[in-house]
């Protein structure tokens, strides 16, 4: 499971923030969340426990449809959605301060797809990140309530609220949580060069994503790949003084390129040439090593041919 929270004080009463998000949620829920196209009541009368609807989207240029039902609808203190066609939860937790409301926001995706777990921890900031984007947005839209007065039909009329600035790779929260990751894992799965993600959270920083070009370098699918620290192209070749250099520079979270001696499953040595980059989220934590390999051998036997009849010809002497 992962999930996002947020807080947020907006200076209106409890019953005003709750008629927003629930009483009117049918016309203002595109309003903090602009990706919604379209939002059809499958239940009549308004939101209640039980309550269905069905949501049309465009997320990254995708479009889907989703269904959700609410779960708990509590007048001025709460409002708990599930999703029915989509594992996901989210809850609005109404704190009265007076004349004004605390807002908590949580979301949870209760399911990661097999295939979207090698990126589960880029999913995690993003769903932290969407958290944040949703009581941005409520606060936004409420203390303008409290700025302007309300035109004769305020909540009836489409608004247009831009979504907040977009970050590489996000993934918010709201949006269909499968989309960057497949697409993303597709396009690695063109480079002609090796990609792999490393978790340094677990034990000897395993491989936890490998794309089809390692596979063919290495000749080693990727059942015999992941969950192994990537040193298993060494074999017992660990006397190679390039692996203190990565070793010193992981330690100061450098990134650095090298050139390795290699073995393919075969037990046929290779030259890789390995590029390492930590990555790190938007709160400065490491999350992954990621690794690019390329086999240079054809090049580098080469370039060694022409030093050698350069030699002979007497292009390399002084």
């Amino acid at each position: 499971m992962i999930r996002g929270k947020a807080s947020a004080t907006i200076r209106q009463p409890a019953a005003t923030v709750f008629s927003f998000i629930v009483d009117d949620f049918l016309t203002n829920y595109p309003r903090w969340s602009p990706e919604v196209q379209s939002l059809r009541p499958l239940s009549e009368g308004g939101l209640r426990v039980g309550f269905v609807a069905e949501q049309t989207r465009v997320d990254q240029g995708r479009r889907s449809t989703s269904t959700f039902r609410v779960t708990a609808c509590d007048r001025d203190c709460r409002l708990h959605i599930a999703g029915i066609s989509q594992p996901f939860q989210l809850s609005f937790e109404l704190e009265a301060d007076g004349s004004s409301t605390k807002i908590n926001f949580a979301f949870e995706l209760l399911k990661v797809d097999f295939f979207m777990r090698p990126f589960e921890k880029l999913i995690r900031v993003a769903v932290e990140d969407g958290a944040r984007g949703v009581v941005t947005n409520l606060a936004r839209l409420l203390e303008a309530q409290v700025q302007l007065p309300a035109p004769p039909q305020p909540l009836l009329a489409p608004v247009q609220t831009p979504p907040p600035p977009r970050q590489t790779m996000d993934f918010l929260a709201s949006k269909d949580d499968g989309l960057i990751p497949f697409v993303l894992s597709q396009i690695l799965d063109t480079c002609v060069n090796g990609v792999t993600l490393s978790d340094p959270d677990q034990p000897d920083s395993p491989i936890v994503y490998a794309n089809s070009a390692f596979e063919r370098i290495s000749g080693y699918p990727r059942s015999e790949i992941i969950g192994r620290n990537c040193r298993f192209l060494q074999g017992s070749d660990r006397d190679q003084p390039e692996l203190d250099e990565i070793r010193a520079a992981l330690k100061e979270d450098q990134g650095i390129e090298v050139t390795l001696r290699n073995y393919r499953k075969s037990g046929q040595m290779f030259l890789n040439r390995l590029s390492i980059r930590p990555l790190i989220d938007r709160k400065g934590r490491l999350i992954y090593y990621l690794g690019v390999q390329y086999d240079v051998t054809t090049q580098l036997g080469a370039s060694a041919e022409i030093d050698r009849l350069r030699i002979q010809l007497g292009d390399g002497r002084r």
